[in-house]
């Protein structure tokens, strides 16, 4: 005869125990989640970590006879904590509390954003020091940027901020949008706006024409050496030493053409990578490829161009730390 399932009275919640390492037997409390998930862990490690459930532990506890104790506040012989948090936040705040693991990769920026305010109201450093950790390495810095930063900002997470606000640099503003951004605050994305708008002037500045190059110099292109296109006759060749031989020409019309361009582009999304990304629609380099004497070089001495002029957009960028050397603190 089949035996009958267990029945529930309507006060006694249904409940289930967390996966491995959470479902010990040694555990001498259950956490549980606010989705009836039941976490066994141990009192000494929560207390260890955070000066919240330490003060809870201290207080003194009445232990009921085994008849009297209520599945809501004891189970198997050992207390039940209800906290409001769900089964998915406390697994990834519970983890780095213990020896066996740290926070894996969560699923959207909301879950990462629970654990932080977990940590924070629990008093736990190890979680959030162990949250930033993770987020730095996640697909998130490059994917959710502007909701990264809004994160980072609201619960001071310096590197993550800055690493975030760099990845916005990719996209003109006002960016993605996140719904984390409705935690941050107007001076938050103030400092972000600032930020953009000052590695945006930096990078355009550095796109100017050198005085002075290398003979072997990525400056040094088709641009120089073609007599058919079209010249700007105001705007004078750099001196090369040695001089070359034949003498370098006033630069065509469609070269300067791309630096007006590349410099529009960087201004709006001030990045190396963007330089190198826009050789490809360039107008201008289209109509380079059009003269029959730039056509075979044009592409070739552009994409050259493009790489190590993008490297100098990265370096005067690094410039604007310096501008703001920190991002002034202040969670949400």
């Amino acid at each position: 005869m089949a035996s009958s399932p267990p029945h529930h009275s309507p006060s006694t919640p249904v409940t289930r125990d967390a996966p491995h390492p959470f479902n010990n037997r040694e555990g001498d409390v259950i956490v549980r989640s606010s989705d009836n998930v039941d976490f066994r862990v141990f009192k000494l490690l929560l207390s260890l970590a955070s000066p919240a459930f330490r003060g809870l532990f201290e207080l003194p506890q009445y232990v009921p006879k085994e008849e009297e104790q209520n599945h809501s506040d004891w189970k198997d012989g050992v207390p039940v904590v209800l906290l409001t948090e769900d089964s998915t936040t406390l697994t990834n705040f519970l983890s780095p509390i213990f020896p066996w693991g740290a926070i894996q990769e969560c699923t959207s920026l909301k879950e990462w954003r629970l654990v932080l305010e977990a940590a924070e109201k629990y008093q736990v450093e190890g979680v959030r020091s162990a949250a930033e950790k993770t987020l730095l390495r996640s697909k998130f810095i490059q994917t959710e940027a502007m909701g990264v930063y809004a994160i980072a900002r609201c619960f001071d997470l310096e590197a993550a901020a800055r690493l975030a606000a760099k990845s916005t640099l990719r996209q003109p503003m006002p960016g993605k949008f996140s719904d984390e951004l409705h935690y941050a605050s107007a001076a938050m994305l103030h400092d972000l706006v600032t930020y953009h708008r000052a590695c945006g002037q930096h990078a355009a500045d550095a796109i100017t024409i050198p005085k002075e190059m290398d003979p072997e110099s990525s400056w040094n292109g088709v641009w120089f050496a073609c007599h058919a296109c079209p010249s700007d006759p105001a705007i004078t060749p750099p001196t090369v030493k040695p001089n070359p031989r034949p003498p370098l020409r006033n630069a065509t019309k469609w070269w300067l053409g791309f630096l007006k361009e590349i410099e529009d582009q960087v201004n709006d999304r001030p990045s190396g990578v963007t330089i190198q990304e826009w050789v490809s629609t360039s107008p201008s380099v289209k109509a380079g490829r059009a003269c029959q004497i730039c056509r075979k070089r044009a592409v070739e001495d552009t994409i050259k161009f493009a790489k190590q002029l993008g490297k100098q957009v990265d370096e005067a960028i690094v410039v604007v730390r310096t501008l703001l050397p920190v991002f002034p603190s202040g969670g949400c």
